[in-house]
């Protein structure tokens, strides 16, 4: 089971993790550290063998936006 190091580090079978990396670790520990640390640890959902994550949106261009174009000659001070 995967979990999220919220606080702190974690050390386990030697290998540190900090605060905010993903730790792969059994089940059974994994559990008992949510369990008892719920503001320290988080379950991480990882996507199906069979699932692939999905892109992440390109940024809308700035016309698509409703923005009007810059131009920064206008607007430069003399």
């Amino acid at each position: 089971m995967k979990i999220l190091v919220k606080k702190f580090s974690l050390c386990h079978d030697g290998v540190k993790y900090s605060a905010g990396s993903v730790a792969d670790l059994p089940d059974d520990v994994a559990a008992d550290l949510i369990q008892q640390s719920p503001k320290e640890f988080a379950a991480v959902d990882a996507p199906a063998a069979d699932e692939t994550p999905a892109a992440p949106a390109a940024p809308a261009a700035s016309a698509e936006n409703g923005l009007p174009p810059v131009d920064a000659e206008k607007l430069r001070k003399k």
